[in-house]
């Protein structure tokens, strides 16, 4: 089992048996497989299991992918860059028009500097 490995490697690295503190990156299926296995114990007195049980579980904390935050400013900084992508188009469309020049992909594309996919993609706005 993958769980048990982590955890024999890292108490093998001890180097002295007065190190309090054990880290180990797990996943929070393997935390929540760890406290079925010390649930369904019978190796420990009760006492014993239920303190390891707590303190598993206290120590239990999942930091998501993205947090909250990062993924509120990424969404922010998302919207700003497409704001600003439509407004280099449309303001290429408006000096195509004024012009005279043939509205076309090509031509918006080389005027805004965007490339053709990306005009491509906000046709619809002419």
């Amino acid at each position: 089992m993958e769980i048990l490995e982590k955890l024999k490697n890292k108490i093998e690295n001890i180097d002295s048996p007065y190190d309090s503190l054990v880290r180990v990156n797990i996943t929070q299926y393997e935390i929540k497989l760890l406290l079925e296995m010390v649930e369904s114990s019978t190796l420990y007195k009760d006492n014993i299991k239920e303190n390891l049980y707590n303190s598993l579980y206290n120590k239990f904390s999942v930091v998501p992918k993205n947090p909250i935050n990062k993924q509120a400013s990424i969404i922010e900084a998302n919207e700003i860059r497409i704001k600003k992508t439509k407004h280099k188009i449309e303001q290429a469309i408006d000096y195509i028009k004024r012009n005279n020049l043939k509205l076309n992909q090509a031509n918006v594309s080389k005027i805004s500097g965007c490339s053709v996919n990306t005009v491509r993609k906000y046709k619809y706005l002419f």
